[in-house]
């Protein structure tokens, strides 16, 4: 077979598929849309599209706000200025009643439940922020300790 043979017959190929498609379904006015239906649902949603992009920035931007509060937090306690059970009430404050939040801090955390969720979570923004060097060691395993004494003596109930 010569090669004009070969590209006729993979034209074929490739045309009758969508030559039997536009005879088997042809075009009637209820399945195509007049050009100006067409632009009328396209601005509808690209409005749409410009709606939900305004409530995304709004989300990111108070995600980043909340992520400032925590980091600020996590240095005040690595640095003394807070307790792990004043922290961990603000950790619990800054995340609301956001069920996604507590969900990942159960992953996060298993066997953790309720405001020991969060102190764990305080704990871990100090330990962050944490360099390296002998310092460093001391206040992580001062900051693990604190974390070890307070899981065992709070009460589980109060907040």
């Amino acid at each position: 077979m010569s090669r004009y043979s070969w590209i006729g017959l993979a034209t074929f190929w490739f045309l009758a598929p969508v030559t039997l498609l536009w005879v088997v379904e042809p075009a009637t006015d209820e399945n195509v849309a007049p050009p100006g239906d067409w632009l009328a649902l396209l601005s509808t949603e690209a409005e749409r599209l410009q709606r939900e992009q305004v409530l995304l920035d709004e989300k990111l931007q108070h995600a980043r706000k909340r992520l400032a509060q925590k980091s600020e937090v996590g240095r005040q306690l690595l640095e003394g200025r807070l307790t792990i059970a004043e922290a961990a009430r603000e950790f619990q404050r800054l995340d609301g009643e956001q069920p996604d939040i507590c969900i990942a801090l159960r992953q996060r955390f298993p066997g953790a439940e309720g405001i020991e969720l969060h102190a764990r979570a305080a704990v871990e923004a100090a330990l962050n922020q944490i360099g390296d060097g002998a310092s460093a060691h001391e206040a992580s395993q001062r900051l693990a300790a604190a974390l070890e004494h307070w899981c065992t003596y709070h009460q589980p109930y109060s907040r």
